[in-house]
């Protein structure tokens, strides 16, 4: 008896060696982050309802720019750990004036491990898996519980909705760009040196510049001739793959 009990005590004091060995990191707090959304037009403020230079060939102005987030987190040493499963960003809601543009849209994510991590990862747009369910699936406050961000005849989400105005100088034109199905989700990768403090808030600004999301040539997207994206095509995968570069952290 005796025997077996100095086995099982000196497998305790083993476990408890390799548990407490010095080598594994330590969390003793967590901090908040803050991550500000800042729409641009090229160098300038994006702010609704403004009009801008259309890469000198007329001028553009918007009404709408949103957009769905999934599976945000940050990267710490090839470990991610999560802050939000999904959100929806409004750009549009937010930037009213120069003064809130300025300011940029804020998503606050609390009880965050205190630690150094090396970048952030979003999807634009939602996971194969989210774009499977439906409003009905969602309490009305959750992100995805809203009837008017799902299109039934796509049997999916909008992933992204950019809407205003083109005018080529003698001709204007209303334009809506709406994306949508499992192959239009982007993942974005930014790299920064991110640092969370225990009991402090750590500020991570995303500028997301809309000349880019158009800049297909040096005269841009022919607005003129296609005013709508409604359906999936190479029009909004192009569309698509530009608005992922458009993303760029301060």
């Amino acid at each position: 008896m005796q025997s077996y009990l100095l086995k099982f005590l000196t497998l305790v004091l083993i476990i408890s060696f390799y548990g407490c060995n010095g080598d594994d990191p330590v969390i003793t707090g967590s901090g908040r982050i803050e991550l500000v959304f800042k729409g641009e037009y090229a160098s300038l403020p994006w702010v609704k309802g403004q009009t801008y230079d259309y890469f000198n060939n007329g001028q553009i102005l918007f009404t709408k720019s949103e957009f769905f987030i999934s599976n945000l987190g940050l990267y710490q040493t090839g470990l991610f750990k999560s802050l939000s499963a999904v959100e929806y960003v409004s750009i549009s809601e937010h930037h009213v004036s120069e003064q809130k543009a300025l300011e940029g849209l804020v998503l606050q994510f609390d009880q965050v491990p205190e630690g150094s991590y090396d970048s952030l990862a979003f999807n634009l747009g939602l996971t194969a898996a989210q774009n499977k369910t439906k409003p009905a699936d969602y309490l009305p406050t959750h992100p995805l519980g809203e009837g008017s961000r799902y299109w039934a005849g796509w049997n999916s989400y909008i992933f992204s909705k950019t809407e205003g105005n083109y005018n080529d100088g003698s001709k204007s034109f209303n334009f809506t760009y709406h994306s949508g199905f499992d192959d239009a989700m982007k993942p974005i990768h930014l790299v920064k040196n991110i640092v969370v403090e225990k009991d402090k808030t750590t500020r991570i600004i995303i500028h997301l510049d809309h000349q880019l999301v158009f800049s297909e040539g040096p005269q841009g997207m022919d607005i003129s001739t296609t005013p709508q994206i409604h359906n999936k095509s190479t029009v909004m995968d192009a569309f698509m793959d530009r608005y992922q570069q458009a993303f760029r952290i301060e």
